[in-house]
């Protein structure tokens, strides 16, 4: 996704929120569930993290420095708090 295309209405500022994984039977490997067919187990709350399309920062319900608990959340992904300022700032400063 190109970060300065990115239109700032579409995006809401919410709490993050675990999302349902699945979780491959033998190996535990967890990929996000978006309505793919599968053959591992599926876990409603198993999606434990995202990170920042900017700068990669954990977006999480765990509480420490390095994580955010909220974000801009757009179809599945997510900007931390301080990179979608910093994008909002490059976009106003661009269409003055």
């Amino acid at each position: 996704m190109d970060l300065s295309e990115i239109r700032i209405d579409d995006w809401e500022f919410i709490k993050w929120f675990a999302r349902p994984a699945l979780v491959e039977k033998n190996r535990g490997n967890v990929t996000l569930y978006i309505g793919q067919s599968y053959d591992s187990n599926l876990v409603s709350d198993g999606w434990s993290y995202d990170h920042c399309l900017s700068c990669f920062k954990r977006l999480s319900d765990y509480k420490d420095e390095e994580t955010d608990e909220y974000g801009y959340f757009y179809q599945g992904e997510w900007i931390c708090e301080s990179c979608f300022i910093k994008i909002k700032q490059n976009n106003e400063a661009n269409n003055i």
